[in-house]
């Protein structure tokens, strides 16, 4: 949980690459496919739908044949996206502060923990 990041320390937290669960995409999309997605998986028998243009930023996670998407602020998307591809969280902290401005990156941090998407560091004499 969010002890692994806290045992970092103020200094070591920021250069710190994170881990992430297996069964995570980042997606930039114009147009609304998660609306599209979900009426197939509904099976809605709606015989016409149109879609929506307009950016998003969408997260998707699946695992065993379930998977859930969820359209993410860009600034938590750009962040997230940056964690799971290996950047330490300073780094996705800059990258997400570059897009949003207001972007609280420690709150982003622990929201995405309290999901379960970021899997914290482990230090030696510590169980797995």
């Amino acid at each position: 949980g969010p002890q692994g990041v806290s045992a970092c320390g103020v200094d070591g937290i920021a250069t710190t690459p994170l881990g992430t669960q297996p069964g995570l995409m980042y997606l930039e999309t114009r147009w609304a496919i998660d609306e599209l997605l979900q009426l197939y998986l509904t099976d809605s028998g709606r015989e016409r739908f149109e879609l929506t243009k307009m950016a998003l930023h969408l997260e998707v996670r699946g695992a065993r044949g379930v998977f859930h998407v969820k359209r993410l602020a860009v600034g938590d998307w750009v962040f997230r996206r940056q964690i799971h591809g290996g950047a330490t969280i300073g780094d996705a902290a800059e990258a997400a502060l570059e897009v949003d401005g207001a972007l609280d990156p420690g709150a982003a941090l622990m929201s995405a923990i309290a999901e379960g998407l970021i899997t914290p560091p482990h230090h030696e004499g510590e169980a797995a």
